[in-house]
């Protein structure tokens, strides 16, 4: 019962007509996505390294500071803080270059096909323009 009311649906409306190609071809969004996200956690690591970068020449001109003044409790605690600022830098660069390398394996932009919701549109338009039409035919008579 149910398949024949939409057989009738369909031929009323004429909706099984074809109107070409179902999908359009447009851009991966989700590829899009991806690549914003890690081009967004890339600059936020290179960021890091920067900032690593500066604190070990921080640490570095105070153990300097450290050698000239002649300091020797300071001086034998300013080498352990420069290996920890430096050991904090490079696991800043891995992250970094673990980014690039996600980045790199997306690969180049690529294109999705998507649903032509213009050919819903044109159907439902055609079949209300077909029952108003109708219904002012009817009205006239």
């Amino acid at each position: 019962m149910q398949e024949n009311s939409f057989k009738r649906m369909i031929a009323h409306g004429a909706l099984n007509t074809n109107y070409g190609r179902k999908k359009i071809v447009g851009p991966d969004r989700h590829q899009q996505r991806a690549r914003e996200q890690l081009e967004q956690s890339l600059e936020a690591a290179q960021k890091r390294v920067d900032k690593k970068v500066e604190a070990s020449k921080a640490q570095q001109d105070k153990v300097a500071e450290s050698t000239s003044k002649g300091h020797r409790q300071r001086l034998a605690q300013r080498p352990r803080a420069v290996v920890r600022v430096e050991k904090a830098w490079k696991d800043a660069q891995n992250q970094r270059d673990q980014f690039a390398e996600q980045a790199s394996a997306l690969g180049p932009p690529r294109e999705r096909a998507d649903r032509d919701f213009r050919k819903q549109t044109l159907m439902t338009v055609r079949t209300l323009l077909l029952e108003n039409a109708l219904l002012s035919f009817m009205a006239v008579l």
